[in-house]
This record gives structure tokens, sequence and C-alpha cells, in this order.
């Protein structure tokens, strides 16, 4: 979602690892699957993924009152998986429409609530981040083949 991206554009946590607290797909939350079976099996699932980014020590940024509540009350079991004796977390507004109360609809908005609650935990944003692009080693290619096949779309029928 746009709101998400521009929230965090800029900041040190742009482009980082995203993903699902709980591995169940279900867009009506309080239908979720909260027994401990299932938290231990998708923190087995977290852990898993935390290591293959190389993450042994991350920040986890929760976004949502719903998986703050979920993430405060499981949080040690993720922390002992991870051999921490804590996880560092921090909870942000959800960025759905849905949650436009909170946000009032507005990227800018959600932006600066994210923020002053990344501030407020004492989560650092870093500087601004800007990104070069390397060159492109085949545009040159590319450039060449679009201008002869467009000299050849122009010749006139022999």
């Amino acid at each position: 979602d746009h709101f998400l991206a521009e929230a965090f554009r800029d900041t040190l946590h742009w482009g980082a690892y995203m993903t699902d607290l709980l591995t169940e797909v279900n867009s009506k939350s309080n239908t979720l699957d909260l027994s401990d079976k299932t938290i231990h099996r998708d923190v087995v699932v977290l852990v898993e993924q935390l290591q293959a980014v190389g993450a042994a020590d991350p920040l986890v940024i929760v976004i949502g009152t719903k998986a703050a509540k979920a993430f405060k009350e499981h949080e040690p079991v993720l922390a002992a998986a991870l051999g921490l004796t804590s996880v560092r977390w921090v909870a942000v507004p959800h960025y759905s429409a849905a949650n436009g109360r909170v946000h009032g609809n507005s990227p800018d908005n959600y932006r600066r609530l994210v923020l002053e609650a990344l501030k407020d935990a004492g989560i650092p944003l870093g500087p601004r981040i800007v990104r070069s692009r390397e060159p492109d080693p085949m545009a040159h290619l590319r450039q060449a083949r679009f201008e002869s096949s467009s000299r050849s779309a122009l010749r006139a029928p022999q």
C-alpha cells in the first residue's frame, strides 16, 4: 500500500523485510486462530525468516492495534526462540482505509504518525537515504536495438 511505502520513505527502514506475524491468510482478524499451537508454529516460521535474512537482533515494527496486542502477548516466545531476553519492537497504526479515523486517509498524516511512534520508542530514523542507480551496462544495446527497429518501422515498403 502506498501509505506504508510513504511512511518509511527515506528512513533507515525503507525497503526493510516485511512479513506477516501469522501465516494464516484471513481478512477477518476476529476469526484468526490464536491458539498456543498456532502461535508457536508461526513463531518457528518467523524465526526461520529472520535467520534467512541474517537478523540476529531484529527490530520488529508491528502494524495495527490487534497485531500489537498479539505480538506483546507472545513476544517472549519469539525472544526465547531467537535466544534473546526480549525483542525490540514498536507498534504503529494500521495503514488501511478502515483505520482512516486515525490517519484521516492521508499518506502524509500516516507518515507523521509512524515517524512519531518510532521516535517516541527511541528508534533511529537515520539520515535521509538517497539511492543512486547503478549504470545499466546493457542500456546502450537496448537503445541501439530500439533505434534500429524504429528506423525499420519507418522505412517505406520496397
